[in-house]
């Protein structure tokens, strides 16, 4: 569930992340398509939590949270939110009080900067916060979903909110119900125990130009460059494993990883620059002259 990304830092030593940053930079600099794969480390400075793990939450490492005995993982799960609704948005709404007020970070509008620079720029995000589109990036795929759209779990009616304010008076019905069918309201975000959405996975391998069950790199300069596989990946402030990084990181085609901590893509990317993603992001762009 994404809502885990939703925050890092570091403080890796200067020379090493650096010299990483610089190597990183000479890979992208005759790039004619660049994907950015984000994670909860690139909201870090915007002030949001991760719902566990640094500076989050629930840091209790499992233990049961709820007077039922469940962890946070089982009350945000869709399972649970068929049964019992209120209950998952009970932790809905610590959740988006937590990150309510929160602005895009330099991370954030460094990326769409970058559309100026690159004939194609997508990012990919694991976040369900909205940023990337607030600070002005123009082709993201929120893989899990936006925590502000609301939809009718019955009739499929969407509404997109500013924030949960509304929901905070003591006197509204949670979980709210729809006006049109009287159905269960959710937030449109991939809960725990869900798949990615049809039209998530339809707009994911079109962008790709590959279905995501057959990462096969099939196709090559003569296709158009919106068919083509990225000429470099960059995968930011996430642990996860990504399916299409580590692809192309198998494939041979050129793939970064800016995160503060080694993760489980560390060892299989060309360059893994040490750092958090604007201070990152602000020593490349510079010495590519994109920060302008």
């Amino acid at each position: 569930f994404p809502l885990s990304s939703l925050a890092l830092s570091s403080s890796a030593g200067e020379s090493s992340w650096t010299d990483a940053a610089i190597r990183a930079s000479d890979l992208i600099k005759d790039a004619q398509s660049v994907l950015f794969v984000t994670g909860a480390g690139i909201s870090a400075e915007s002030g949001l939590p991760t719902y566990r793990g640094v500076s989050g939450l629930y840091n209790d490492g499992g233990a049961a949270l709820d007077e039922d005995g469940m962890s946070i993982e089982e009350c945000l799960s869709a399972s649970v939110f068929r049964e019992n609704p209120s209950l998952t948005w009970k932790y809905l709404l610590q959740i988006e009080r937590a990150c309510r007020g929160a602005q895009p970070s330099k991370a954030h509008k460094l990326l769409a900067q970058a559309e100026r620079h690159v004939p194609r720029v997508a990012v990919f995000t694991q976040n369900v916060d909205g940023l990337h589109d607030r600070a002005g990036s123009s082709n993201v795929l929120s893989l899990h979903g936006n925590l502000h759209k609301l939809v009718c779990s019955k009739c499929g009616t969407t509404r997109t909110v500013e924030t949960f304010a509304q929901f905070d008076d003591a006197q509204t019905e949670i979980p709210p119900v729809c006006e049109s069918c009287g159905g269960t309201i959710r937030p449109a975000v991939v809960l725990f125990d869900e798949y990615l959405g049809d039209e998530t996975v339809a707009n994911y391998e079109k962008e790709l130009g590959m279905s995501m069950s057959n990462l096969m790199w099939n196709w090559g300069a003569d296709r158009p460059l919106k068919e083509r596989p990225f000429d470099v990946s960059i995968s930011i402030g996430t642990s996860a494993l990504f399916a299409y990084v580590n692809a192309a990181a198998l494939s041979g085609r050129t793939t970064i990883e800016i995160n503060p901590c080694r993760t489980n893509l560390s060892g299989m990317v060309d360059v893994q620059v040490s750092a958090g993603a604007t201070e990152a992001l602000e020593f490349i762009f510079k010495r590519l002259g994109w920060d302008t």
